[in-house]
């Protein structure tokens, strides 16, 4: 659909809550020098973020969507920024 439509219609999200068996689920201690930090390639590209609030974001295989207060951002794969909304609510914890 065209991110126009999005814009004039509003988008309505109808989402069950996740529920997970803790009976399945098991979190391995882990330490940080276990990760060797030297080993990552350089960054690709940065995007300017708040240093006073972590920003929530989400991405699917095309874009990805942060949550930059007061705006939501959408970039590309190449971290071009494709649209950015005004948010005129609260911050947004986590997506």
């Amino acid at each position: 659909r065209d991110i126009n439509q999005f814009e004039e219609n509003g988008i309505v999200v109808d989402a069950d809550p996740l529920i997970i068996n803790q009976n399945l689920v098991y979190i391995e201690q882990w330490t940080s020098n276990e990760l060797d930090l030297s080993t990552l390639s350089s960054p690709f590209r940065t995007v300017a973020c708040s240093k006073d609030n972590l920003p929530a974001m989400t991405s699917n295989n095309h874009f990805l969507l942060i949550d930059q207060y007061p705006n939501l951002c959408l970039y590309d794969k190449q971290l071009t920024l494709l649209k950015e909304y005004p948010w005129e609510y609260d911050p947004i914890p986590d997506m």
